[in-house]
């Protein structure tokens, strides 16, 4: 059939075979990374579904994709050389002359091998993995990819943000270790301490009876006064919790706070300017 299709291309006066059998191999390698990347996810969901550890399931799921990215490059590899042999270059001698090519390519290609040698870096050093919140270079969000290239984040807002990994110098992971919910209330400086920490007794008890806390760890702790400030004294709370639930609970604590010092008949107070005037 090939000699065939040859036959009938070179009958024409058009090199046909120079336009569709790189098309034919643009199609195939795409067909066939496809059928890999199916593969290698299926592989990978069947070593997941063996794992019982959560966080162990998250590193299955950052090498996946490391890999998924590796055979992606490979292909197109590939498919470069195809193309280029079906063009009349010879592949061999530009294959033999590897050497003196790459030190070209790796100086027109520099922040590409920093991306490709951090990206495996990361992978290898577990710093974060797939499915982890983090905050890289000021942007905070989930990591839905970890690639060859470039890392992406995804914000609670749904904004997705690309990185490469050649910048990822400081990471900031919060879902690593277990997390601390903190929460600063101002209170007038009128109420004594001790009307204070009663009515944080009854903030404590009834956070224990919410059902919607179950990300907490812990009871709510009274860290004490933590701050004199212009109009109010500060008081600091806490409450241990499960990585990247802080947020939620310390809503929740405020919440809890506001209604009981409403309750309790103790203020809050805004930031005032008192002015004196002298008396002629």
């Amino acid at each position: 059939m090939m000699q065939t299709i040859n036959t009938w291309l070179n009958s024409n006066q058009i090199d046909w075979g120079k336009i569709v059998w790189p098309i034919v191999t643009i199609l195939f390698a795409i067909l066939f990374f496809q059928v890999v990347k199916s593969i290698t996810k299926r592989l990978f969901k069947a070593s997941s579904a063996r794992v019982a550890n959560a966080q162990r399931r998250q590193r299955v799921d950052t090498i996946r994709t490391l890999v998924v990215s590796v055979e992606k490059y490979v292909v197109i590899f590939i498919a470069i050389v195809i193309i280029l042999s079906i063009f009349g270059v010879n592949v061999t001698s530009m294959v033999a002359g590897l050497g003196i090519v790459t030190a070209i390519v790796g100086l027109a290609f520099q922040d590409l091998a920093k991306d490709i040698i951090a990206g495996v870096s990361l992978a290898t050093e577990n710093q974060f993995d797939v499915g982890d919140n983090v905050e890289i270079n000021g942007f905070r969000g989930n990591v839905i990819s970890l690639g060859l290239k470039t890392t992406k984040l995804q914000s609670y807002k749904g904004h997705i943000k690309c990185i490469a990994n050649r910048d990822i110098t400081e990471v900031t992971n919060y879902s690593d270790r277990n997390g601390l919910a903190e929460v600063n209330v101002g209170v007038a400086y009128k109420h004594k301490s001790e009307e204070i920490e009663k009515a944080f007794e009854v903030v404590k008890v009834n956070l224990a009876k919410n059902t919607a806390l179950e990300n907490s760890l812990g009871e709510l702790i009274v860290n004490g006064i933590s701050d004199f400030a212009d109009s109010a004294v500060v008081w600091r709370v806490s409450m241990p919790c499960k990585p990247n639930t802080a947020i939620g609970i310390e809503r929740a604590i405020r919440r809890e706070i506001k209604a009981v010092f409403d309750k309790e008949g103790i203020e809050i107070p805004f930031p005032q300017v008192v002015v004196a005037n002298a008396k002629k």
